[in-house]
């Protein structure tokens, strides 16, 4: 970070980190991780319904959001672990995990979600 440039979009100079030392990077730490934590839980939160509604607003052919659909429709898993696996359940909430779709399912639905927090001030 060089000193003497303007300021982002925090309006905080770059000084001011300089000189807050170890606290600030330990600050921020915390900052980021909390975010990264409370995207992960947005990930397995997503509901069904907005999904569709943002692949549509995003202009997503209608084709398409009907595979996404049919791939999403009735999903079913287990959860396994050392002593064994769960019975089968179904996932009615979230994106599929594993899937490289689902974090370009997961990209359209912030990008709508945030496109007015985005938009220029009158």
């Amino acid at each position: 970070m060089k000193s003497g440039k303007a300021v982002g979009p925090d309006d905080i100079p770059v000084e001011v980190w300089k000189c807050l030392g170890e606290a600030a990077v330990e600050f921020l730490t915390s900052l980021f991780n909390r975010d990264l934590e409370n995207l992960e839980k947005a990930y397995y939160r997503v509901p069904r319904e907005e999904l569709w509604y943002c692949m549509r607003k995003s202009g997503v052919a209608e084709k398409y959001v009907r595979v996404v659909q049919d791939m999403y429709e009735r999903s079913r898993t287990v959860v396994r672990c050392a002593v064994g696996q769960t019975e089968e359940f179904k996932v009615e909430l979230g994106l599929h995990q594993g899937s490289a779709l689902s974090t370009f399912l997961f990209a359209i639905v912030m990008d709508q979600l945030s496109e007015e927090v985005r938009q220029e001030s009158p």
